[in-house]
């Protein structure tokens, strides 16, 4: 029997002061907490320091990371609760990219998800 899985993805902006060493430390928290609760991480992607449309705790910049992943309801929720308890994290947000996704077969995965950035789309982030 398959056992399906949802595709999420969750946009975190963590605080402009942030070194690497830092950002590593939260996508490794991240990534941790997908796959002690039976989920797979698909794609990391890192995109970079930005403006913010509107001030955010004071902050008009921010650190992006975009987490494209596998797994069952419940895991969001944890997530969520996770990135709440630390003061680095301004926002985040997490939507369902798939439904049901059988997570043994590498084609029923969306892994070209791709955020745009100003440059490449005319809109988006400064």
């Amino acid at each position: 029997m398959i056992n399906y899985l949802r595709q999420y993805e969750t946009i975190v902006i963590y605080k402009p002061d942030l070194n690497d060493d830092s950002l590593q430390k939260m996508q490794d928290r991240v990534t941790s907490i997908v796959e002690k609760n039976h989920g797979k991480m698909i794609t990391v992607n890192k995109l970079g320091k930005r403006k913010l449309a509107y001030q955010v705790k004071k902050q008009t910049l921010a650190h992006y990371l975009h987490y494209v992943y596998l797994g069952e309801g419940p895991l969001t929720r944890l997530l969520a609760e996770d990135l709440k308890n630390f003061d680095q994290v301004m926002k985040h947000m997490t939507i369902i990219i798939k439904d049901r996704v059988n997570p043994d077969d590498p084609s029923d995965i969306e892994e070209n998800i791709f955020v745009p950035r100003r440059e490449d789309s005319g809109e988006g982030f400064e």
